[in-house]
């Protein structure tokens, strides 16, 4: 059986093998075996990224639009950049796209096709911002504690009278009612502080200017500490005198709590008078002063040695707020040295919710405004940075620490930032004579450079800093250059701006246009004759 079935299964795989012989036989070219491909991974989504700071202007058309239409591309010109001067950037933004490429550890490469920089604020600037932050929450609790110690020493002696077996009182002695005085007097000091650091806290306004602030505190911090442990210590002293007269008493008892929680005050006090003379040193330009510069370099390293820059340029790219996007509100803020190193350079976020970004032009987005430097942070460093450590009415144009700003229509700027300077120390190319149009009008910055420099800039998005930079060229080649002196007052004298010798602004208005033309007549035949 097993026999006949072994020769049926050898016949049948004999005829398969005919048939597939015959199969080769009449198609020459089999198709190929089908090859299964193994299963499709899963598909894993990617995480999301956060968005960088700067993007690319978006490509809204993808067909080419019409040569009237084409937006020409931002190309500034190319300008002698260093390796300093890009590694100088200290915050969000950089300089024009012109710029090599460079890599910073704590910063990150620089990205995008546009050629603005994914920068991180710098790690130095939230330091310190942090550590006043600190500072303060800090001060406001020592000023808490000499609030409350000073009230229970003095409210506990005040308390101390007809006590013991002796029916014995505090005001019978010098020592004890100049305790209780210095207390009082250190309770509604705190109090005020106190109460100051908080209204500061949350509304980040202060009710005196920040230089009287700070020596009034350090001041008053000296003398109460010094107060404090004076009365302490004659309070201790008449009451080792009285114990040893007469032993412990009740009465006893509760001037050793006065006193005790009288040191406590002083101790309070000590501590905030440390951090009142480290605020009036950085405030200061002494050694604490520089190291605690808020994000600013006083000195640049150029060239092999240290050199403290005194000439700087300012320059601002506005966004809209209100309704209709038409108020000028400060989206970007750059400021340089006279060797066109940045110093500074940051988005701000305005006080007020902006209505128009004016991405044409600033390259501004909102989201850059989202996490942007506050106003007042702003306006604070730019005003210490520029006095330098001086007081405003200290500052004089030789032999100060105060720098020489440079800008291009400075007044819009500095009044945008809410930074107050002196006019002798600001240098407006705007209202430059040699640089006006006529007595009252002032040419463009981009026409000021193509013609005094000859390259074009605001061209497509613009940046502060190539603004920066033109201020800064035309400073120094107006310096350079000899200037005769008139025998009348200049364009930039405010109570003078006009070429009219002897005639003010305000007697110019009341005039009639008769008289404006017969004086006009006059000082031209004036002029016509010195020459």
């Amino acid at each position: 059986m097993e026999k006949q079935v072994q020769e049926h299964e050898e016949k049948q795989v004999q005829e398969d093998e005919e048939d597939e012989e015959e199969l080769e036989h009449t198609n020459p070219n089999p198709p190929p075996p089908v090859i299964r491909s193994p299963p499709p991974e899963p598909h894993h989504t990617p995480k999301p990224q956060s968005p960088p700071l700067f993007y690319p202007p978006p490509q809204e058309q993808e067909q080419e639009p019409n040569a009237d239409e084409k937006q020409p591309p931002f190309k500034p010109p190319t300008l002698p950049l260093s390796a300093d001067t890009v590694a100088a950037v200290t915050t969000n933004g950089g300089p024009p796209a012109a710029a090599p490429q460079h890599v910073d550890e704590e910063r990150g490469p620089a990205t995008g096709s546009s050629g603005w920089r994914n920068f991180r604020p710098n790690l130095s600037i939230l330091k310190r911002s942090k550590r006043v932050s600190m500072l303060k929450r800090a001060l406001l609790g020592f000023r808490v504690c000499g609030f409350v110690f000073s009230l229970v020493s003095f409210s506990v002696l005040a308390a101390d009278k007809d006590r013991g077996w002796a029916l014995d009182s505090f005001y019978r002695y010098k020592e004890f009612r100049y305790s209780l005085a210095v207390n009082v007097i250190a309770f509604v000091y705190c109090g005020f502080q106190a109460f100051d650091l908080v209204y500061q806290l949350t509304t980040g306004k202060r009710r005196t200017r920040n230089h009287l602030r700070c020596y009034l505190d350090f001041s008053m911090d000296q003398m109460l500490t010094y107060l404090l442990i004076s009365a302490s210590s004659s309070a201790a002293v008449r009451i080792d005198d009285w114990q040893s007269n007469w032993g412990n008493d009740e009465f006893l008892d509760m001037a050793k709590a006065s006193v005790g929680l009288s040191f406590l005050a002083f101790l309070s006090l000590g501590l905030s008078s440390l951090i009142s003379g480290y605020t009036l040193s950085s405030v200061k330009s002494g050694l604490i002063g520089r190291f605690a510069n808020l994000g600013f370099r006083d000195n640049l390293i150029m060239d092999g040695y240290t050199r403290e820059p005194q000439v700087v340029a300012l320059a601002c790219k506005m966004v809209g707020g209100g309704s209709d996007g038409s108020l000028d509100l400060c989206g970007r803020v750059c400021i340089i040295d006279e060797h066109e190193n940045i110093i500074f350079h940051t988005n701000v976020k305005p006080q007020i919710p902006v209505t128009n970004c004016r991405y044409e032009t600033t390259g501004i987005r909102p989201e850059f405004l989202r996490d942007a430097m506050p106003l007042k942070q702003v306006q604070k460093k730019i005003q210490d940075f520029l006095c330098n450590g001086e007081p405003m009415w200290k500052i004089r144009p030789r032999a100060g620490r105060a720098r020489i700003l440079v800008g291009h229509g400075l007044d819009h700027d500095l009044d945008r930032l809410q930074v107050e300077y002196p006019t002798i120390m600001i240098r407006d190319t705007a209202k430059y004579p040699p640089l006006m149009k006529t007595s009252k009008l002032s040419n463009s910055l981009k026409y000021l450079t193509q013609a005094y420099l000859g390259y074009d800039i605001q061209t497509g998005i613009q940046d502060p800093y190539e603004d920066c930079v033109a201020t800064m060229r035309l400073y120094n080649r107006m310096r350079s250059q000899v200037h005769r002196r008139e025998d009348y007052p200049l364009v930039s004298d405010p109570q003078n701006r006009n070429n009219f010798a002897s005639w003010r602004q305000n007697e110019l208005e009341r005039m009639s246009p008769q008289e404006m033309m017969a004086l006009s007549s006059i000082v031209f035949l004036q002029q016509n004759n010195k020459y």
